[in-house]
């Protein structure tokens, strides 16, 4: 496995999680959840006639990531050639026309969302994220949600041809977008139009008398980003703590909201990639420009490092550690 310029040859490189096998199968498994949106949102009758809809199942706050929009990768001609209705925009290729993800009857939970074409009841909003390489399309409250209150996004009505009853009873579940109805050709162009975190940042010292973190390694924008981008995957070890997140400069909680069994500790002290490198935004700028999100991507939850604001190349990546951090600090002092 390459690694990227200027890793510690210290530190091993980390493309993805790694569960330590103290970690108790029961406290692990809600992390591959089947469902993952159905831990927090229901799928039930809103009336007859009326078909299905998304209904919230715990609180769920502003800003919290539900999971993807699934189904099947379809260019436009073809989905008007098939008539169907359930599907979003993805993104267009210069070459091939607009993409769609088609939900008519394959997908997830997310598909049984309903439109409003009044903007003050919306709470969702459907988020474009490029992630690994690959664009998604996320639901993202866009404000407090209530349990049992039915989850809509502003958009023009669905158009669904057929019963809700024979709807429901076609639909497939799918874990992941299924690109087997695009062309290869058309794949490849979809995949190569979006970059992965090793071309979107890159491990520099730092070399500033003035900077708190001068000698050591930060990270920095290898091109000019826009607002929302997804840098990437923040990897390391998970491990399991009964009491309490051990101290540790590099952790953060990834404790599951629906746990009751002590910490789950992602730790990128030993082990990571490239976003274990951003810096505390203290001393540096204003404001952070990063943040981590809890999201589920593909049956999965992860921690992800989203751009809060537009970057210029060769910027330095930032984001607010907490107060935990910095009590862990003292605590070491």
């Amino acid at each position: 496995m390459q690694v990227p310029r200027n890793w510690p040859k210290s530190l091993k490189y980390a493309p993805g999680l790694i569960w330590s096998p103290s970690v108790p199968s029961h406290i692990k498994t809600p992390y591959f959840d089947d469902l993952p949106l159905r831990s927090e949102v229901i799928v039930r009758s809103t009336g007859k006639g009326k078909g299905f809809g998304l209904f919230a199942k715990l609180p769920l706050p502003e800003g919290s990531f539900l999971g993807p929009f699934l189904g099947r990768a379809v260019l436009e001609r073809d989905l008007h050639s098939e008539n169907r209705s359930h599907a979003i925009f993805l993104c267009e290729l210069e070459e091939f026309g607009k993409v769609f993800v088609d939900a008519s009857f394959w997908g997830n939970e997310a598909r049984f969302i309903r439109s409003t074409q009044e903007k003050n009841r919306a709470n969702i909003f459907l988020q474009h994220v490029i992630l690994n390489g690959e664009i998604q399309i996320f639901l993202h409250t866009a404000k407090a949600i209530r349990k049992g209150q039915e989850l809509v996004y502003w958009s023009e009505p669905l158009k669904v041809h057929g019963s809700a009853s024979n709807l429901f009873r076609e639909f497939l579940r799918c874990s992941e977008l299924d690109y087997q109805h695009i062309s290869d050709a058309a794949l490849t162009a979809l995949r190569n139009r979006h970059a992965t975190l090793a071309s979107l940042a890159e491990i520099r010292i730092i070399k500033d008398s003035n900077h708190p973190c001068n000698g050591e390694r930060g990270l920095f924008a290898a091109k000019d980003l826009d607002e929302g981008i997804f840098l990437g995957e923040y990897t390391g070890t998970v491990s399991w703590d009964q009491k309490t997140v051990n101290y540790s400069l590099y952790a953060m909680d990834f404790t599951h909201e629906g746990s009751k069994e002590g910490f789950i500790k992602l730790d990128a002290d030993r082990t990571g990639n490239e976003l274990r490198f951003i810096n505390d935004f203290h001393g540096i700028s204003t404001s952070p420009n990063t943040l981590f999100r809890k999201v589920w991507v593909e049956q999965e939850m992860k921690v992800l490092s989203v751009v809060t604001e537009p970057i210029k190349k060769g910027q330095e990546f930032t984001v607010d550690y907490g107060e935990q951090y910095w009590k862990n600090i003292k605590e070491a002092t």
